[in-house]
C-alpha cells in the first residue's frame, strides 16, 4: 500500500476544485495505480462533471460520454474514489450488471 507520501511524490494531478479535497489522494491513487481509466475520465473538465458532483445519487449521473467507456468495474473504482458514501449502491448496480440479475437481497 503506498502511503500518502509516496502518492504525493508519484501524483502529478492538480485537483479540479469541485473535487473534495478530502478525496484528493483517494483520486491521485485511482491516478497512480490505474492511469488508462483515469485519462479516460477527463477529471478537470469542470462543466463535464457539474451534475455529478452536486447529485445526491452520483452513480446516476456519470457524464454519458465516460459511463460509455468505462466497465462496470471501473465505476465502481471512480465511486470509490470521489464518493465513497455511495460505494454500496454503486456495488450493487455492479453485481446487479455482472449477474443479470435484477433483485439483490442483502
Amino acid at each position: 500500500m503506498l502511503n500518502q507520501a509516496a502518492i504525493d511524490a508519484q501524483s502529478q494531478l492538480t485537483c479540479p476544485r469541485w473535487v473534495p479535497e478530502d478525496r484528493s489522494s483517494a483520486l491521485a491513487l485511482l491516478e497512480i495505480i490505474h492511469p488508462k481509466v483515469f485519462a479516460m475520465l477527463q477529471i478537470t473538465d469542470t462543466n463535464l462533471w457539474a451534475e455529478f458532483a452536486r447529485s445526491t445519487e452520483c452513480e446516476q449521473h456519470i457524464p454519458d460520454k465516460i459511463s460509455k467507456v468505462l466497465t462496470p468495474f471501473q465505476v465502481v473504482l471512480l465511486i470509490q474514489a470521489l464518493r465513497p458514501d455511495r460505494l454500496v449502491t454503486a456495488m450493487t448496480i455492479f453485481a446487479r450488471k455482472i449477474l443479470g440479475t435484477h433483485c439483490i437481497l442483502f
